[in-house]
């Protein structure tokens, strides 16, 4: 059951969505950095992947910035729209892991990435707690 929040209330979980979203947006370009530079580095298609990833999860802090400014927050349009944005990020990710997957198949593997495994070692910790809370608020 869905709850209505006051105006007051309403715009004050709004602001703390965009700070969140600020921070996480912060926190994703170095991700993003790191990961495709370790990746292409070490020639791993699912480390590079997992820099794509960052970038979509950048591109939906964007979409999140985007929803929660200029009262578009409680607009059913705009949510979708957003939805769809994000949704087209998933699977033009989901292609390249799919294309660059079938060339892998063809003999090249990559080597050890010692930076992959420290950003792996630093984000995997935190990985259930934000994808745990942005589920139980009814976001993904």
């Amino acid at each position: 059951m869905a709850t209505v929040a006051s105006p007051t209330n309403r715009l004050a979980l709004e602001r703390r969505a965009r700070n969140l979203a600020w921070l996480g947006n912060g926190w994703h370009v170095v991700e993003f950095a790191v990961a495709v530079g370790a990746g292409v580095a070490a020639g791993s298609v699912a480390l590079v992947a997992f820099g794509i990833d960052s970038l979509i999860e950048f591109a939906a802090g964007g979409v999140i910035l985007w929803l929660f400014s200029g009262g578009r927050g409680h607009n059913a349009n705009a949510e979708r729209r957003a939805q769809q944005a994000i949704a087209v990020s998933f699977y033009a990710l989901a292609a390249y892991v799919v294309i660059e997957s079938a060339r892998s198949l063809t003999g090249s593997h990559p080597d050890a990435s010692w930076i992959g495994i420290g950003l792996a070692a630093i984000t995997a910790p935190t990985m259930p707690y934000s994808h745990g809370r942005s589920a139980a608020s009814g976001t993904s």
